[in-house]
């Protein structure tokens, strides 16, 4: 058989790199995720104490 069909042939080593490629993706969506529930969490937090500060109240620390 010609060498070049059988390195074809041999997928043994392309799982390790797909797990990879797999495990960075899974990886870069659930840092993407966290990162919006955060910042959408925050802006949940910070607008009621912004109605606060307009009524007279100090505001809390940590809310532009």
């Amino acid at each position: 058989m010609n060498p070049l069909v059988k390195l074809r042939r041999d997928d043994g080593g392309a799982t390790a790199v797909e797990y990879a490629f797999l495990l960075s993706l899974i990886a870069l969506i659930i840092i993407g995720s966290v990162r919006l529930v955060g910042e959408e969490t925050g802006k949940r937090i910070c607008s009621p104490m912004d109605g606060l500060a307009n009524a007279g109240v100090e505001s809390v620390e940590g809310c532009p």
